[in-house]
């Protein structure tokens, strides 16, 4: 079989990274185990800190605090921490309190967290996530497997059977996000394209992108006012929300349907990498939404790093996908270049807050302007080799294969009143009791699931001084202690972080505790069976080292002044046709049906739902 050659050679390695962010996780959570939830609007609310703190389980029905017709619940104006896509579109957003949320839509349904050990119980959305993040896993390598099937069966079997794939990376982000990198099984399926003939790349490629162009936007090249005005918000109003994001709105505007439309001899091998990419992002994604019934589902975004693929899968939530390709120029001008810093991974607090006030710049492409020498006059080199790399696009970070958590922690914060007096020993060993409890049953989960137990327990505390009513100055340390895996029950873990709390209250007679987290790190795995002996007390003596160089360790840094709550104006609301669009995607469909030419070989449809 002849071997067409076209465009730079695939054979050259291009890294795919992949960014799955959960959209309105917690609410989701909450329609699994309720389903009449389902389709109303719906959001999840804090629990109140200033009532009783009795726990409340997953299955109680008390935790539905706001409904139409019953909404005088005295827990039911609590601050929203998670709002549906139906309740956005009325213009409830995040951090609204029940009751002013209820005044927007007046069909409103409100469910409070769980509680356990006198704070919010977050095990039925931990749960979730492992499940979810189970489908993604084994989602991804059958997709990868599925497009190999398609690339033999059009090059009529010429290559052995489809080889296994399981060099994807998986790095859990956050309990509602996750990064793939696909670069090696990428890299396998192009190898193997890139041996056909040209006949079959152009019909193995149009079957895999068929459903992938359907459902992915290109970022740079959208036309679609609607979808820009999305692109522009900045990252408060996508952390609150925005009644931009339209549930089952169109993903696409024309000029993105032409970017996937293009003859096949236009393709580079960059873009034809970040389609087979899309295709294993939207099959995914599809995978999700068909295990769960409907009740989960994801957006997307696809790239050659980690910020990018971050920033794609933000902008046009929910449930649909981008692709951003920053090595194209264009991309760069028009799509990155005028983000506000905020929007970019690694910018978003107070250091991109410095970099505006120094350099007196508000965008990207502000920065992008400035060069390396002029930025390392203002900032450490790190600092200054990030910025000019990140403002370029450019992002080097791996995506480390974790799937399980790095650390295990609790935390409580105490607002006004319900500051906690540093010397009043009996509130801080209550609390840091209960927190202690709440990391013993989480640790004993993850030790029958990992099979590994923590080896260093850290104490966070935040305090405040006194000046006279009010309480302004704020300073936050940390200490930390070894553990040992024989001595791991609650009540000891108490013991520790009580001390460790202490001792770090010393110089802070006049203030008091305001936020306390205990965490446990530092897992070492429990050798078991055939396991070397050797390795394992390797494994705790390095750890006891760590223990050691941290222990003594005290950070503390000073809190100048309280971040102040701004008002923004919203986008306007979305009114762009899509007469075009779905122009465009009848084209397509028309394209998919017609008759085939009796030289091109059948191709597996790479959507078709699998069951």
């Amino acid at each position: 079989m002849s071997t067409v050659s076209y465009a730079p050679s695939l054979n050259a390695r291009h890294r795919v990274i992949l960014h799955f962010d959960m959209d309105a996780f917690y609410v989701a959570c909450e329609r699994e185990l309720r389903p009449e939830l389902r389709g109303k609007p719906l959001g999840v609310s804090q629990y109140n800190p200033y009532g009783d703190l009795r726990d409340l389980s997953i299955e109680d029905p008390s935790r539905l605090v706001i409904e139409p017709n019953n909404n005088n619940n005295r827990n039911g104006n609590g601050s929203l921490i998670a709002v549906s896509y139906e309740a956005r579109a009325q213009n409830v957003k995040r951090n609204d309190r029940g009751q002013d949320a209820l005044k927007k839509c007046p069909d409103l349904y409100v469910m409070q967290v769980p509680m356990k050990h006198g704070k919010a119980d977050l095990t039925i959305y931990r749960s979730a996530s492992q499940r979810i993040m189970k489908v993604v896993s084994e989602s991804m390598i059958q997709a990868a497997k599925d497009i190999l099937e398609n690339i033999i069966e059009g090059a009529e079997g010429i290559f052995s059977e489809p080889k296994e794939f399981s060099q994807i990376k998986v790095e859990k982000a956050s309990v509602d996000e996750v990064y793939v990198d696909v670069s090696q099984p990428v890299h396998d399926l192009l190898v193997k394209f890139d041996s056909v003939s040209l006949l079959v790349k152009e019909t193995v490629f149009q079957c895999i992108i068929q459903g992938v162009a359907e459902q992915t936007t290109v970022g740079g090249v959208e036309t679609n006012e609607a979808g820009l005005a999305n692109n522009r918000l900045s990252k408060y109003e996508l952390r609150r929300g925005s009644s931009l994001q339209v549930k089952d709105a169109p993903a696409l505007d024309t000029a993105s349907l032409a970017w996937w439309g293009r003859p096949f001899n236009h393709w580079s091998s960059i873009e034809i990498a970040l389609a087979f990419g899309a295709a294993l992002t939207a099959r995914t994604r599809s995978s999700v939404t068909d295990k769960f019934e409907n009740v989960f589902t994801m957006s997307g975004g696809v790239s050659i790093n980690k910020t990018m693929a971050k920033l794609a899968s933000g902008m046009k939530k929910p449930n649909r996908q981008t692709l951003i390709h920053p090595k194209d120029e264009a991309t760069l001008q028009k799509l990155f270049y005028p983000l506000p810093l905020g929007r970019i991974r690694g910018l978003g607090g107070k250091f991109g807050e410095q970099v505006e006030e120094i350099l007196e710049v508000s965008t990207v492409g502000e920065v992008a302007r400035l060069s390396k020498p002029f930025l390392l006059e203002h900032f450490a080199p790190e600092q200054a080799e990030f910025l000019y790399n990140i403002s370029r696009g450019l992002c080097t970070e791996e995506v480390e294969d974790r799937t399980k958590p790095k650390s295990i922690g609790a935390g409580k914060t105490f607002r006004n009143q319900l500051a906690i007096a540093s010397d009043n020993h009996t509130m801080l060993q209550k609390w840091l009791y209960e927190l202690a409890s709440d990391i013993d049953e989480r640790l004993e989960m993850d030790n029958l699931d990992h099979h590994r137990y923590a080896s260093l327990l850290v104490v966070h505390l935040r305090v405040k001084a006194l000046d006279g009513a009010s309480m302004r100055s704020s300073s936050s340390m940390s200490k930390s202690t070894h553990l040992s895996y024989h001595n791991g029950t609650k009540e000891h873990h108490g013991e520790m972080a009580l001390k460790l709390a202490k001792e770090l209250l010393v110089p802070f007679p006049e203030h008091h505790v305001v936020a306390m987290t205990v965490t446990a790190t530092n897992f070492i795995p429990i050798a078991t069976g055939s396991q070397s002996i050797a390795v394992s007390l390797q494994t705790v003596a390095l750890s006891r080292k760590r223990s050691l160089e941290n222990e003594e360790k005290t950070s503390t840094s000073d809190n100048l002044s309280n971040s102040e709550n701004h008002d923004y104006e919203y986008a306007k609301s979305l009114q762009a046709s899509f007469d075009k669009e779905n122009e465009m995607l009848t084209l397509l469909e028309q394209r998919s049906t017609s008759k085939r030419p009796k030289d091109i070989p059948k191709i597996t449809a790479f959507f078709r739902p699998k069951r």
